[in-house]
Formats: C-alpha cells, structure tokens, sequence
C-alpha cells in the first residue's frame, strides 16, 4: 500500500489567455425560447392537455349570442 505523490511541479497561467485544446468549454446553452419559438412552445404547453382547450372553447363559446349562458357579464358573479 504504497502511495505515492509525484514530486512535479505543476504550472497554472493566470494570464487570462484561453484555455489549452483538450479542455471542454464552459459555454451552457439552456435556453428554451427564443424569438420565433416563443409563442407556438407556450401554447403548445398549455393547449396538450385536454381540460385547458375545454376551459378555452368554453370561454370563447360566450361571445357567440346563442351559446351565451346569461344576458349580462355581471350575471355570472351571482
């Protein structure tokens, strides 16, 4: 069980300079939108499910007259 510490001399360059080749970089990339994506992903994700396009076809079914459930908007509330 001999364990052994090499004795060489280990260089860092704090010079700022780039780092050497063989070395990944650290640039993430994690974005989910972008410019043009933006509106089609988010209804995407909210319009999957079923119960959120009912909920959206029913809201939208009260500016059709006959579907109209009560004559004012202040009927709802009561």
């Amino acid at each position: 069980m001999g364990w052994r510490i090499s004795e060489e001399e280990r260089v860092i360059d704090l010079s700022g300079t780039t780092s050497p080749a063989n070395f990944p970089s650290n640039k993430l990339n994690n974005t989910k939108y972008n410019l043009l994506t933006f509106l089609p992903v988010v209804l995407w994700n909210q319009f999957k499910y079923f119960f959120n396009m009912f909920f959206l076809a029913l809201a939208l079914s009260q500016f059709v007259p006959v579907l109209k459930v009560g004559k004012f908007p202040f009927a709802y509330s009561f």
